[in-house]
């Protein structure tokens, strides 16, 4: 029987080989390790706007803090569990470490709209670029999220994944 790190292994190997399928092109693969930290971040940013917006003003701000920390290291600690002492997972790591802690400072009630806005769109733009020129030009395939099967430490470590890729 498996432990729960060895577990965790097995499924990020199955993930990484199913990510390597469906990104073949070189470009592609580029494409992705530029776009996916940013789709990553953006989308971590928009969430945060949201916990923050008036609807749950009624929890105390330090406890969406702490949550945020906690995702983020919890995240961080998935990735060194999984591949300790790779460039790739300590990077991708302490990325996630990063955009945890720039949610938290970045997604206040201060911040103007027009960030906002700007988030929301260079959220747009990766997933597109990523589909309609990396998947439909250069792979000529569809995404994973459209034909396979995705685990949710796939989505957690799709930055892991993409760095890996490229080295």
């Amino acid at each position: 029987m498996p432990t729960w790190i060895e577990s965790l292994r097995m499924q990020h190997e199955i993930d990484m080989k199913q990510y390597e399928r469906a990104h073949q092109n070189v470009r592609n693969q580029y494409l992705h390790c530029v776009l996916i930290p940013i789709e990553y971040g953006t989308f971590i940013l928009l969430v945060s706007f949201v916990l923050q917006s008036a609807h749950l003003r009624r929890f105390p701000p330090i406890f969406l803090h702490h949550l945020w920390y906690a995702v983020h290291g919890t995240i961080a600690v998935l990735t060194w569990v999984i591949e300790p002492f790779t460039w790739a997972a300590s990077a991708a790591a302490l990325y996630s470490v990063v955009v945890g802690v720039a949610s938290v400072v970045f997604a206040n009630d201060k911040m103007k709209n027009r960030r906002k806005a700007c988030v929301a769109v260079l959220w747009i733009l990766s997933w597109t670029i990523q589909i309609g020129v990396g998947h439909m030009w250069l792979e000529g395939n569809q995404p994973n999220l459209m034909t396979d099967s995705i685990s949710w430490l796939s989505m957690t470590q799709s930055v892991l994944m993409a760095w890996k890729t490229c080295s």
